[in-house]
């Protein structure tokens, strides 16, 4: 089932650690921890290298909708990715409070590609710039 294969690929633990070493101003080095909390509830957070706490936090409900997965969190904003090939993409774009989110990214077996943006009134306010992203390998 397609929710089984996504859910084998993204819980677990990621790093950027290889993109930092390469490149050091490229992104900041960043964990993630993707954890299956329930049948279809997921927990996220990230971690700055050495940091005890996560910078941010997420809950989704997981739902399989019209061949896709919805991740939804709790204020009812939704990530969907859908299969292309060897791959889950995400192209996800949503308004709040006069900002605008900018979700993408790329799931395989063991990567996670991401790119994840706020913008207020055009302006970058987080996230990489629109054509870098964050390269997370899954840590075995």
């Amino acid at each position: 089932m397609l929710m089984d294969l996504f859910c084998e690929w993204f819980v677990g633990s990621f790093n950027n650690r290889q993109q930092t070493y390469d490149d050091p101003r490229s992104a900041r080095y960043v964990m993630a921890r993707h954890e299956r909390t329930a049948e279809n509830e997921l927990y996220c957070s990230y971690y700055y290298n050495r940091s005890k706490f996560p910078y941010r936090e997420m809950q989704f409900k997981m739902n399989y909708l019209d061949g896709d997965i919805h991740l939804t969190d709790l204020s009812g904003k939704k990530l969907i990715f859908v299969k292309d090939g060897s791959s889950f993409i995400s192209n996800t774009e949503y308004r709040h409070n006069d900002k605008l989110y900018v979700f993408e990214a790329v799931l395989g077996k063991n990567r996670y590609r991401v790119n994840d943006r706020c913008y207020s009134e055009g302006e970058l306010v987080r996230g990489l710039d629109s054509e870098s992203w964050f390269e997370f390998k899954k840590v075995v």
